[in-house]
């Protein structure tokens, strides 16, 4: 089975804004899609035979070149990062109803400067938050 390696964030889409070459550059996506563990041991379980995740939950940052922003906090939209695999195919991947939580501009002297867009996940009953094709 041939792998889809991934090298650039081609461009970021949400709630109708797109940052790509020409407007403001996307220079990082990640995500972490984690919750809160339960385990139970009794005896001399070494290991937990009950493991169950609780309390999941979806955040994804997003680093782009423009650290001028003016976007509204608590805004809602699907976030869309479409990323460039090898030779030059693009794979998407679709984070669900991403609510704006933070933003963090970062300009220092005689370098270049960025901005990171912070999001989390309000969820509407979906199992998983993140889709990919």
């Amino acid at each position: 089975m041939a792998v889809n390696v991934t090298y650039y964030p081609k461009s970021i889409t949400w709630n109708s804004i797109t940052w790509d070459t020409t407007s403001g550059g996307p220079l990082e996506v990640t995500h972490e899609h984690a919750g809160d563990n339960i385990e139970d041991r009794t005896g001399d379980n070494e290991y937990p035979p009950f493991n169950v995740v609780v309390n999941r939950a979806l955040r994804v940052t997003v680093r782009i070149r423009e650290m001028r922003q003016t976007l509204a906090l608590n805004t809602e939209s699907d976030l869309v990062a479409t990323l460039t695999v090898k030779p030059g195919t693009t794979q998407i991947v679709r984070y669900k109803n991403m609510v704006l939580k933070e933003v963090r501009g970062s300009q220092g002297r005689a370098v270049v400067g960025d901005a990171e867009l912070v999001f989390v996940h309000e969820s509407d009953a979906q199992a998983v938050p993140i889709e990919t094709t």
